[in-house]
């Protein structure tokens, strides 16, 4: 094998190594709509691509008090660069169509590393 193609193979190799768990940090955050904790609705988290990131969404259930901590495909969190943001409520309490579209809801977030990242909603 030439010097050029094993230095073509480390690079590929190495590229597929560098997917791993270390590419994701922790999410956390608060929804509440007018005023209070939207319970039981679901936040995604969507790459986007008009700012360069084309990762994998991430998603989370908001707990009782609004709150969630995002999951991706097969890691928890979410991996840094901006994402839209789509936020459905519970069947009890559906929210407007807008906040259902990432691509009209005007909700978004950079995920930042060696940050906090919490994002607090605010809807109306």
């Amino acid at each position: 094998m030439s010097k050029l193609r094993r230095y073509c193979w480390l690079v590929v190799m190495l590229a597929g190594c560098s997917g791993g768990q270390a590419d994701f940090v922790p999410v956390t955050g608060r929804i509440l709509y007018r005023g209070q904790p939207l319970a039981g609705g679901t936040v995604v988290f969507s790459p986007d691509p008009t700012r360069g990131n084309r990762g994998e969404v991430s998603w989370a259930i908001l707990d009782a008090d609004g709150r969630f901590r995002l999951q991706g495909e097969q890691h928890a969190g979410a991996r840094v660069g901006w994402y839209r943001i789509s936020i459905a409520g519970p069947a009890e309490l559906p929210l407007p169509a807008h906040y259902l579209d990432p691509e009209v809801s005007g909700q978004f977030v950079e995920i930042q590393a060696g940050r906090n990242n919490h994002c607090e909603l605010q809807l109306d």
